[in-house]
């Protein structure tokens, strides 16, 4: 008689083929567990800014979209307990995956926390928009050609002391 003992608990994959930033939508994302799982149903995958579409799957492998709510941050995630293994152990968490959509402005804090990180994210006819604060930092437009500004490109609040930009060095 040979009993086979299992405590390990199954692992959860997620993996995305779409890049951030994008404009493109769905996003394709594939769940991949170590092991065949069961109970791993559509509502146990969080989503944040996102719908769900075209679950799909059995065993170790499980394929959905997800369409953005608004334009930011779209995460998704598989948190632990949501499925089990052939012994009955539930299963880790996934590392939890972010997207971020946008629509040709690149908000700076709230989606983008620097200016420069919404530069090297945009490309060529974008807006890096900057929320009021004072931003120290040093820029490099890559050669591209963006605008970038306060938001009286927006609002036309003419209190241009709203959003500084102290920096030693800015390259074009």
């Amino acid at each position: 008689l040979i009993i086979t003992y299992d405590s390990q608990s199954p692992t959860p994959v997620l993996t995305t083929t779409a890049t951030t930033p994008t404009l493109d939508t769905p996003f394709a994302y594939t769940v991949t567990f170590d092991e065949i799982v069961t109970g791993f149903e559509e509502g146990d995958i969080d989503i944040s800014n996102g719908t769900i579409s075209a679950f799909s799957g059995s065993g170790v492998s499980y394929t959905f979209n997800v369409t953005p709510i608004e334009f930011g941050n779209v995460s998704v995630e598989v948190p632990a307990g949501v499925a089990i293994d052939a012994a009955g152990n539930p299963n880790t968490a996934a590392t939890q995956l972010s997207i971020v959509y946008y629509d040709k402005v690149l908000n700076v804090p709230s989606v983008f926390s620097t200016i420069q990180s919404a530069i090297d994210a945009s490309v060529n006819g974008d807006t890096v928009l900057v929320a009021s604060g004072t931003y120290t930092e040093n820029i490099n437009f890559n050669g591209k050609n963006i605008v970038v500004g306060s938001l009286y490109l927006t609002t036309q609040d003419t209190d241009r002391k709203s959003t500084r930009l102290n920096s030693s060095h800015v390259v074009i």
